[in-house]
């Protein structure tokens, strides 16, 4: 099988005997077959064969242009609106207009410490623990 255009047979970067490696940019996407072989002094040393695919390249990336049909024709199907790039001040007054009141701040004292008789309590607690052990020869 004779190469393809623009292929360019090199030994591979480490410079071993008969190690070879190969660039191929294929144009179309699609199954593609390679075949190997070799000879040496006008003797077939032997053949092999692979294949790859392609895929084909992502839609998104084949019109880069803004498409404001496309964009309306989004907006009507999902209950929006569309606006042109020369209106859009018009679309912040419009946003402005719609958006709800912030709410109003109130402030709430929240004590950081308990009352008083919960440590009492607390304390109390911890203290008939440790004479309750004490009384019983526990550790």
């Amino acid at each position: 099988m004779a190469r393809p255009r623009g292929c360019l047979w090199r030994p591979a970067g480490d410079g071993q005997t008969g190690m070879y490696q190969e660039t191929y940019l294929p144009a179309m996407a699609g199954t593609h077959k390679v075949v190997f072989g070799g000879t040496k002094e006008n003797v077939d040393l032997g053949h092999d064969a692979s294949s790859f695919t392609v895929l084909a390249a992502a839609g998104e990336r084949d019109v880069l242009a803004a498409q404001p049909q496309t964009l309306e024709v989004i907006s009507k199907a999902t209950g929006g609106s569309s606006v042109e790039l020369a209106a859009v001040d018009s679309l912040v007054d419009r946003l402005l207009a719609t958006a709800p009141l912030p709410a109003t701040a109130a402030s709430v004292a929240i004590p950081l410490s308990r009352p008083r008789p919960f440590f009492m309590v607390f304390i109390g607690c911890i203290a008939l623990e440790w004479l309750l052990r004490r009384r019983w020869q526990l550790q």
